[in-house]
């Protein structure tokens, strides 16, 4: 299936920031991560960001992140956010603030994804301390974010920014603010577009 042959990197969070299936090990910060229970209810299975200490995973901006604006990829992962009335970075590639190139933002606990100064927003709220499934895949110009599972935003002849910022979870890329606070489990990221099908097995 698609999800097999196009995974590039996976996260578990099973108390570290490796990636199990490559090579793409994440950097956290030196304050602000632990780990905590996850979706499937173990011990140490999940990451916990502080925004008050700022955590964040730097995931760096190998030849496999850099996605390009004719290309594809899909960006999957669970969260669980207290309520915000701020912008959250959850997952960010980015050089500088106003041009990030790619990723997956929340305001005020609605998701959206996009690239700089173009804001593509799901119409579900994320920010209730539960755990939520988002994923946003992109397909030579055709943005989709999917919210547990539903497809809530579908825009076509859109594009991405392309930059040599860094891919970091909890920050907006390296322009390093819009602090993400809450956990995190079960990041992939895959170099095509999946399909609903596929999208629909990493929400069961």
């Amino acid at each position: 299936s698609g999800q097999t042959d196009s995974l590039i990197a996976y996260y578990p969070f099973n108390g570290n920031c490796n990636d199990t299936i490559g090579n793409h090990h994440g950097t956290p910060n030196l304050h602000g991560i632990s780990y905590t229970e996850g979706i499937n209810n173990s011990s140490n299975s999940a990451l916990k960001i502080s925004e008050l200490d700022s955590g964040y995973v730097n995931l760096g901006n190998d030849s496999a992140f850099q996605f390009k604006n004719e290309g594809q990829y899909t960006l999957s992962l669970w969260l669980k956010m207290a309520n915000s009335s701020s912008y959250r970075a959850i997952l960010v590639k980015a050089a500088e603030y106003d041009s990030w190139d790619y990723g997956i933002i929340a305001n005020s606990g609605r998701p959206y994804t996009g690239k700089g100064n173009m804001d593509l927003y799901a119409s579900s709220y994320i920010n209730d301390g539960e755990w939520h499934h988002l994923v946003a895949s992109y397909n030579n110009g055709h943005h989709k974010l999917y919210v547990n599972g539903v497809l809530e935003v579908d825009e076509i002849d859109r594009s991405i920014n392309e930059s040599s910022g860094n891919l970091i979870l909890g920050l907006k890329g390296d322009a390093l603010t819009n602090n993400y606070d809450g956990d995190v489990d079960e990041l992939k990221i895959f170099k095509k577009a999946l399909d609903s099908s596929d999208i629909a097995k990493l929400y069961s």
